[in-house]
């Protein structure tokens, strides 16, 4: 009965990633159960609610709110607020969807693969969405890659293009139905259509055949993982000789015969159904082809019935993105076509549009998050007790580039963009950008770049009217500051390359950071490197120079560059020739062999300006110069350089938390010596988790440093 009087009103405001996970729906259950009336809608900022009612009800009604709440939300602030006013609802319904336009604030909604419920729908020959490839709910489907504007509305994603037939429109309108108000829902009648039929797609792969499918972000290269032959077309289209190959595998018994070490079946089957790289056992013959000189691989599950229904007979396949090596992420027909069909001996396309591309997650076994991608971004961060008018845009890295865009109290940052090696890498990078603000109806004329003066971010950066320099090192050590909501504590910053501000190449820092002030209190020592190139693609010649203390050229405390050259010293066949990033270090790790030693206790002088000096050099000298095979030489580089971070930290009797971060800790085997050196120490060491501590984190680093107002100590 409809009620004009003056009742309780309990507004409810939540914020988060609250859209495109089945909130609206899963509220409204809740609310029909305590027979409240009112309205839900999205917003800008996330999900509101408006409820009528006797004041005890509603009081039942928010104590067991969280408990309503979907599996795949995150609800980062509750703004709940109590008044007396008229009603004008006769029942509970949903409420159109406001418009961002002038929003400080916004709720992103990310990717999501398909649920265990969807799952066992598909695989039913009783359902009526049977083997459908798209099947999607409230729970679970594309999100972030088909999102056209803000909210998250069928009408504003590429699903508007499907009208709904009659079952689904019932589905979607009956609150009793999983499917109520999925803004994804679709089937054989109604939904997307693939271009092939997959068991013609099964065959071609069975006979050998190399083909490009249209995935969730993005198109991606596919072939039987156990043909030899198939592999090589891959990595010769891709012009990929030596990095290691994705595989994706069918199901959990498929999996196990993988013998992966340190993955489970269940790790894959996340929301975000990432790719995770694993020590892997050799059970395939095609394993030198896949991963050449390297016992690590990238393993993955289909993220959803498209995906699953490629396999046929076959248990594993090749998945690794269709675009060739530096190139951007292909996600438009016309583009694969462009420059890949003459290679290719089919292509299994659909009608769903991508409107916003995206890779796969990837994810190191210790659960660190190498690249942080599709069902895990974009994300938005909160920083508290900030007001600008400013729109910032912190352009980030060239390698693992992504941006990052301060709006009010909010930080979005984009996902992984790839490396920024070329225009073309570049226009897409800037292309995203335009749309990201366009999304988010945002303009801006300030920007924050790294300092590097040859990297293609920092040039695109300084075309805004005002740009500001945030080094690199700085830059890792506040997001994973961050990332641990530390403000007291000691960063270790280590990687490959970042320009300091001395002008010097850094890549091996220790700050302590205070009060809201970053101090670099010591640095590894440094070491020659080759005149004009530190660069990680001539392992033998940074060697040579690094053992050559006597030449005084150009120097750097890069401990990534002193991985690459340990790793040529022990396994110089194998490394002679270089293709990509990590390269070097990745086949370190994986070739190690546990052995035993006692290391002596080191001195720490200071240098000229009162830092101290991590020495380095002396490990490696001790290990080079003893009698241990390659691989326990190996294992003795990891486990040297954590004796070295914990001797420094015994040295200054260090009392306050520890952060790691920088390409180099998504070494599992050196994150796993720290942890087992400390067990005797217990020291406060805390490691990468839900902010991947490679390059892809300094956009964010960047914004963040520029909000504590750049100080140093």
């Amino acid at each position: 009965m409809k009620s004009t009087n003056v009742m309780h009103c309990l507004n409810i405001k939540l914020k988060g990633l609250v859209q495109g996970v089945g909130m609206r729906p899963a509220l409204y259950r809740q609310a029909q159960k305590f027979n409240l009336i009112g309205s839900i809608e999205n917003n800008h900022i996330g999900s509101e609610l408006e409820l009528f009612g006797e004041k005890e009800i509603l009081n039942s009604f928010l104590k067991d709110l969280e408990k309503c709440f979907p599996k795949s939300s995150h609800v980062t602030e509750k703004i709940i607020t109590w008044s007396s006013k008229e009603c004008l609802h006769s029942e509970l319904q949903f409420k159109k969807s406001t418009s961002k336009k002038e929003a400080k604030e916004y709720s992103i909604p990310v990717d999501l693969s398909t649920c265990k419920k969807c799952w066992s729908e598909f695989k039913d020959p009783g359902n009526r969405r049977y083997l459908y490839p798209f099947i999607t709910c409230c729970d679970c489907g594309p999100r972030w890659s088909i999102l056209k504007d803000l909210p998250f509305e069928r009408n504003d994603t590429s699903m508007v293009s499907f009208p709904m037939c009659s079952q689904c429109k019932n589905e979607y309108e009956n609150p009793n139905d999983r499917r109520f108000f999925a803004q994804t829902i679709s089937c054989n009648d109604c939904g997307p259509k693939a271009s092939m039929n997959f068991k013609q797609v099964q065959e071609l792969l069975l006979s050998g055949k190399v083909g490009a499918i249209k995935s969730i972000g993005g198109y991606a290269l596919i072939c039987d993982a156990t043909n030899k032959m198939a592999i090589e077309r891959v990595r010769k289209i891709k012009n990929r000789p030596s990095k290691p190959l994705g595989i994706m595998t069918r199901d959990k018994k498929s999996f196990n015969s993988l013998s992966t070490s340190g993955v489970e079946w269940e790790d894959l089957n996340t929301p975000a159904s990432p790719m995770i790289i694993s020590k892997y056992n050799n059970t395939l013959a095609t394993q030198h082809s896949l991963a050449p000189y390297n016992q690590n691989i990238g393993v993955m599950a289909p993220p959803s019935p498209f995906h699953y229904l490629l396999f046929g007979e076959l248990n594993h396949l090749v998945f690794t993105s269709a675009n060739r090596s530096n190139f951007p992420l292909i996600y438009e027909n016309n583009k694969l076509e462009e420059q890949l069909n003459a290679d290719l001996d089919f292509i299994l396309d659909h009608s769903r549009t991508i409107e916003r591309p995206i890779d796969d997650s990837v994810l190191s076994t210790s659960g660190s998050i190498i690249r942080k991608a599709r069902g895990l971004a974009p994300q938005v961060y909160k920083v508290k007790n900030y007001q600008d008018e400013n729109v910032i845009i912190a352009s980030g890295s060239d390698l693992k580039s992504s941006f990052a865009i301060l709006n009010g109290e909010n930080i979005f940052q984009s996902s992984f963009l790839g490396d920024l090696e070329n225009a073309k890498t570049l226009e897409r990078y800037e292309k995203e950008i335009d749309k990201t603000l366009d999304l988010l109806n945002l303009t801006s004329e300030k920007s924050l770049c790294d300092k590097h003066p040859k990297w293609l971010s920092r040039n695109y950066a300084l075309s805004y009217k005002e740009c500001i320099e945030i080094q690199h090192h700085k830059a890792h050590s506040m997001a994973a500051a961050f990332e641990h909501s530390e403000s007291n504590c000691y960063i270790f910053a280590c990687d490959g390359t970042g320009f300091g501000d001395d002008g010097n190449i850094w890549g091996g820092e220790c700050f302590h950071y205070k009060n809201g002030n970053l101090n670099r209190v010591a640095s590894f020592e440094k070491f020659n490197v080759p005149a004009g190139s530190v660069g990680h693609r001539s392992p033998r010649i940074l060697f040579d120079m690094m053992m050559n203390y006597k030449v005084d050229g150009l120097k750097t405390n890069s401990v990534g560059r002193w991985f690459d050259a340990m790793a040529w010293y022990c396994f110089p066949d194998q490394l002679e020739s270089l293709s990509y990033e990590a390269q070097a270090p990745e086949f370190l790790e994986s070739k190690s062999v546990e052995a035993t030693t006692s290391w002596p206790t080191l001195v720490f002088n200071e240098d000229n300006d009162g830092k101290l000096i991590i020495p380095l050099l002396e490990i490696s000298d001790l290990i080079i110069k003893s009698d241990y095979p390659p691989e326990n030489k190996a294992w003795l580089f990891h486990d040297g350089l954590a004796e070295v971070i914990i001797q420094y930290l015994d040295h200054i009797a260090c009392d306050e938390h520890i952060i790691f971060t920088g390409g180099v800790f998504h070494n599992a085997l050196l994150t796993e010596r720290l942890k087992s050196k400390n067990e005797f120490r217990n020291f406060n060491l805390l490691f990468p988790e839900g902010i991947p501590c490679g390059d892809s984190h300094i956009s964010l680093g960047q914004i963040l440093y520029f909000l504590k107002g750049g100080r140093d100590a």
